[in-house]
């Protein structure tokens, strides 16, 4: 199957030439990140003001920060690594090829997705180690954490799949990820709670829909809540699958357009 085929090949890619990198690179954040936490949780007391609760529901500042900062380095990893697929394979001259195999593109999309959890899955995996000498606690909730998964993954792949058609149309990826990726970090609800800020942000962050798969995620793994799959939940996976739909649908006309533009 191509997907798997996919995602073996991009797997060994990654293991033999940037694992090291990989691992360096998401250690250094993470630490960092929840260092900071720590030291701004110090700061404050120890405590969190009725604002934060109210906002987050929780009093467990610095385990809403590890929760927060795991996502965020697997958002960054998918984000930059999916979008930049089409434009990887240009690089490395093997884009005429793809675009002109046939095979489902869904499947070769999906592969880099795959991956990318696959390699990203550490970042979750180094929070939760460094989140046991903090004393942070868990309170698991399986079923609830299926739910947030499928909700943060679908809106997560649509936006990439958006970013990657964006990349390959206007042969840039630099600009569109260095603009894109951190207003997803401010949107998102990974490092503060979304309902912080100012209007026009909070409008921006319903269109980018990863902060409600975030809080899902918290509410899962941190609170061990239920979450009821209803109409509410529905509509919070509308925004992802509108943008996967709008994805897969321009994909055959940019496809054209970077052929051409591969071949003049």
């Amino acid at each position: 199957m191509i997907l798997f085929s996919v995602c073996q090949k991009n797997l060994k890619s990654s293991l033999r030439g940037e694992y090291i990198d990989f691992i360096v690179s998401r250690f250094t954040f993470t630490l960092c990140t929840m260092a900071t936490a720590l030291v701004l949780f110090n700061m404050k007391g120890g405590g969190v003001t009725d604002t934060f609760l109210k906002f987050s529901g929780s009093v467990d500042y610095l385990g809403f920060m590890i929760a927060g900062t795991a996502l965020f380095g697997t958002t960054h990893g998918v984000l930059l690594n999916v979008s930049r697929t089409l434009m990887t394979e240009r690089r490395e001259g093997t884009l005429e090829s793809v675009l002109l195999a046939p095979f489902p593109r869904w499947q070769y999309y999906g592969g880099n997705q795959i991956h990318q959890l696959m390699l990203t899955g550490l970042d979750i995996l180094m929070a939760l180690f460094l989140a046991i000498p903090l004393g942070v606690e868990f309170h698991f909730n399986a079923a609830s954490f299926l739910l947030a998964f499928i909700q943060f993954f679908t809106s997560l792949y649509g936006l990439a799949l958006l970013m990657s058609l964006l990349m390959i149309s206007l042969r840039d990826t630099f600009f569109i990820q260095n603009t894109i990726i951190p207003l997803v970090l401010l949107t998102g609800g990974y490092l503060f709670p979304v309902d912080v800020l100012p209007l026009p942000l909070r409008v921006l962050a319903e269109l980018i829909p990863v902060h409600r798969g975030v809080e899902m995620f918290r509410e899962a793994v941190l609170l061990g809540r239920t979450i009821p799959f209803d109409r509410l939940y529905l509509l919070s996976l509308v925004p992802g699958i509108i943008l996967l739909l709008a994805g897969y649908l321009l994909l055959p006309l940019i496809e054209r357009k970077a052929l051409e533009n591969y071949l003049s």
